[in-house]
């Protein structure tokens, strides 16, 4: 019983190290955008080794598989129909051994659709920029600095 326990333990701990994560960003989406165009970037050792990608889910379509210099990286472009609803939209990774299936999170949009939840820009959103070197000059020994280019300050001149 020992040994088959022990066996059990390796077996899945190797098929564990063998498994990795891709690292999708943006993390998540939104259903019903005004722009249904989304650029996925996935992140993963050997990623970019991947012979195909495939998203079956209702309301989403791939419409482009860029692959870069860098063999860690691809990027999905695809379209979120305004049929998409919520939920898991499963991407098949073939070619890459640990990596089957990533799942991508569709998420709901707040009601309102932006208008009864954001205020808008007020006068607390903007700070004014201050230039102290346009004031009085309240100590005039340190204008000119040793070993600085610009030695031809003068403040009675514009």
């Amino acid at each position: 019983m020992k040994k088959i326990t022990a066996c059990v333990l390796i077996i899945f701990s190797f098929a564990a190290s063998r498994a990795q994560t891709i690292a999708v960003y943006p993390t998540n989406w939104w259903v019903d955008m005004k722009n249904q165009k989304l650029q996925l970037m996935l992140h993963g050792t050997g990623i970019g080794n991947a012979t195909g990608f495939t998203i079956g889910y209702p309301g989403v379509t791939m419409n482009k598989i860029t692959k870069v210099k860098n063999k860690n990286y691809v990027f999905l472009d695809l379209t979120i129909n305004a049929s998409a609803k919520p939920g898991n939209v499963p991407v098949m990774v073939q070619g890459v051994p640990g990596v089957p299936l990533i799942n991508y999170t569709l998420q709901a949009r707040r009601t309102g659709k932006g208008t009864s939840f954001a205020q808008g820009v007020t006068s607390s959103d903007f700070i004014y920029f201050l230039m102290p070197d346009r004031f009085s000059n309240g100590d005039e020994s340190n204008d000119r600095v040793a070993g600085m280019k610009d030695q031809s300050l003068n403040r009675d001149s514009i």
